[in-house]
């Protein structure tokens, strides 16, 4: 994590809100001299379309605390950089105030399951959305927001049926183009 806040600050700064409220407008997005930071970024990342100007998206996968999210926290508050954390519904359940945090930093918080299955085996809707609708509850239970329809299948897995399933249901799938292969904790 230090060598990303090492990158040049035009590259890791997150842009500031009037600059993100120009750029929702130039998409069309309506309502967003109203929105928070964490608002505005989530209606861009939904809506963009391909551009030259290169744009970093800072994201994490929460499925269980190892003690360091409340660190990464601080450093993103400490440099104004604003991530979006995809949690699992037991993780809200273990540390609801860290992910309170996080939405009062100013932080998306998305989908990422609530028991962290390989989602290509998922072959019904009804399997599909109750691990989607379980962690949307929670959430809302804990934060008393709607929780962003953003979701990251755990460990890249997808089948063709499980994209159109979550579209469906509302949500846009976000991958990602770096990961660290965490979830082999007897390998790190």
């Amino acid at each position: 994590f230090s060598r990303i806040l090492k990158m040049e600050k035009s590259i890791l700064k997150l842009k500031k809100v009037a600059e993100l409220r120009e750029i929702a407008k130039a998409y069309g997005i309506d309502g967003c001299d109203k929105m928070k930071k964490a608002e505005i970024i989530a209606a861009i990342m939904g809506n963009s379309e391909d551009t030259d100007e290169k744009i970093l998206y800072l994201t994490f996968d929460a499925g269980y605390e190892n003690g360091n999210t409340e660190k990464i926290l601080d450093v993103l508050k400490k440099h104004d950089v604003s991530a979006a954390f995809f949690v699992v519904g037991t993780y809200i359940e273990s540390n609801p105030e860290l992910v309170k945090r996080m939405c009062k930093d100013g932080h998306i918080v998305g989908n990422h399951t609530w028991h962290h299955p390989d989602m290509s085996q998922m072959s019904t809707l009804e399997s599909f959305q109750k691990e989607l609708t379980d962690v949307e509850k929670i959430y809302k239970e804990t934060t008393g927001k709607d929780m962003v329809r953003f979701y990251r299948p755990p460990q890249g897995k997808y089948s063709k049926e499980n994209l159109k399933m979550a579209q469906d249901l509302g949500y846009k799938t976000f991958f990602w183009s770096l990961a660290y292969v965490d979830w082999y904790d007897t390998d790190q």
